[in-house]
C-alpha cells in the first residue's frame, strides 16, 4: 500500500542538542531518528512518509492501513516533546514539522519565521531549565538534580549557576584519605583535618611563629 502513496512526505526539522529517537509500535516503519544539531542556524532534518499497520477484520482477516506522512511527523514531534521535563507551549525544545518534503536551505529561506520561532521557545526552554535546576538545587544541594540539558542550557546562556560551578569542583577535587573532604587539587594540607596530603610540597613550607 505505501507503494501508492510515495509523493507522500513531510519533513520534521529539529534544532535539538541532542539525538532523538523515537518508536512508534504497531507501524511500519516505525522507529525514527534525528541527528542532534550543534548549530541551531542549520537545523537537521528528517523526511518521512505514510506507515501501515494491521487491524482485525470481522472476518478474521487482517486489513492493511495507512497512516499518512502528516501524521507520522505530528506523532513524532508531539511524542517527543511529551516526554521532556519542564515544556509548555511557549517553552520547549525546538523541533517541527512541515507537510511535503523541504530541505534544509528551503526551510531556512522561505520559513524564517517558523525557524525563528524554534529558536525562541528553545531558549525560554533553557531559562526554564535553570529556573527549575536553581529551586530543586536550593532544596537539595545534590549534584543529581543537574541534568545534561542543564548544564548544555547554562552553557549556552553563559551563565555559571552554583550548581554547575559545584559540579565542576567536584571533578576537580581530592578525597582527604583521612575524612573523606573535597580539597581543591592543589591544597596542601586538608581544610578540614588538617591532613597533609602533599608532604614534599609540604616540606618546602615555611611558617611564621
Amino acid at each position: 500500500m505505501i507503494e501508492e502513496f510515495k509523493g507522500d512526505k513531510s519533513t520534521v526539522f529539529s534544532i535539538v542538542p541532542f539525538p532523538i529517537s523515537e518508536f512508534k509500535p504497531g507501524i511500519y516503519p516505525g522507529k525514527f531518528d534525528i541527528e542532534m544539531c550543534v548549530d541551531d542556524n542549520l537545523p537537521k532534518r528528517l523526511v518521512v512518509g505514510p506507515s501501515e499497520y494491521f487491524v482485525n477484520m470481522a472476518e478474521g482477516r487482517p486489513q492493511r492501513l495507512m497512516t499518512p506522512s502528516f501524521q507520522v511527523a505530528n506523532a513524532i514531534v508531539l511524542d517527543f516533546l511529551n516526554g521532556q521535563l519542564w515544556t509548555s507551549p511557549n517553552e520547549h525544545p525546538g523541533i517541527t514539522w512541515m507537510h511535503t518534503d523541504v530541505s534544509v536551505s528551503d526551510f531556512i529561506t522561505k520559513h524564517k519565521d517558523q525557524h525563528a520561532e524554534m529558536r525562541r521557545v528553545q531558549k525560554n526552554w533553557y531559562v526554564r531549565i535553570i529556573k527549575e535546576t536553581d529551586n530543586e538545587w536550593t532544596k537539595n544541594h545534590n549534584t543529581r538534580v543537574v541534568t545534561a540539558q542543564a548544564r548544555f542550557a547554562a552553557k549556552v546562556l553563559g551563565m555559571e549557576p552554583e550548581w554547575l560551578t559545584t559540579e565542576i569542583v567536584g571533578f576537580e577535587t581530592n578525597k582527604c584519605p583521612a575524612c573523606s573532604t573535597p580539597n581543591a587539587k592543589t591544597n596542601i594540607v586538608c581544610t578540614n583535618c588538617r591532613c597533609v596530603l602533599d608532604e614534599k610540597r609540604f616540606a618546602t613550607l615555611k611558617f611564621a611563629s
